[in-house]
């Protein structure tokens, strides 16, 4: 969804990033420059990384739900629907235990010719190494996926 000069919620949340991070690192100017680095990496480097993790995370749950929508649509061929009908046809996506059937719909999206189903991997690859530990070195399907071996 864009704001009404065009700018994007991910933009501006970038942006609160990055006024962040330079008002963070301002902060420690005046400070030792030992004691500033120890500062930086024990507490405003960690708390700018939490920030990314949530563009990663919201962009990531942002695509998925769109490609869940599409996928219950898809069946209709563009007729309208009603509301009950929508939420069988998305109920009828979902595993047992709860998640989304991503087979089914790839499936349904006939993703196998183009590049949502890779973005969309790519993304969940992206966000859940960055989630799970921002130091790592990213995992090897992530590498593969980029390419980056």
């Amino acid at each position: 969804m864009a704001i009404s000069d065009g700018t994007s919620r991910y933009e501006l949340f970038l942006e609160v990033v990055r006024a962040e991070e330079q008002r963070r690192s301002s902060l420690l100017r005046d400070m030792d420059p030992e004691d500033a680095g120890d500062y930086w990496f024990t507490h405003d480097l960690p708390f700018l990384n939490d920030l990314c993790l949530l563009v990663f995370v919201l962009l990531r749950h942002r695509v998925e739900r769109r490609l869940i929508y599409l996928a219950a649509c898809a069946g209709h061929a563009g007729h309208p629907m009603n509301r009950a009908t929508y939420l069988a046809e998305r109920e009828g996506l979902r595993l047992p235990t709860g998640g989304t059937n991503w087979t089914k719909v790839h499936q349904r999206l006939d993703t196998s010719s183009n590049r949502y189903k890779h973005v969309a991997k790519t993304l969940r690859l992206l966000a859940n190494a960055y989630k799970h530990d921002a130091s790592n070195t990213p995992s090897d399907d992530l590498k593969t996926d980029l390419p980056l071996v």
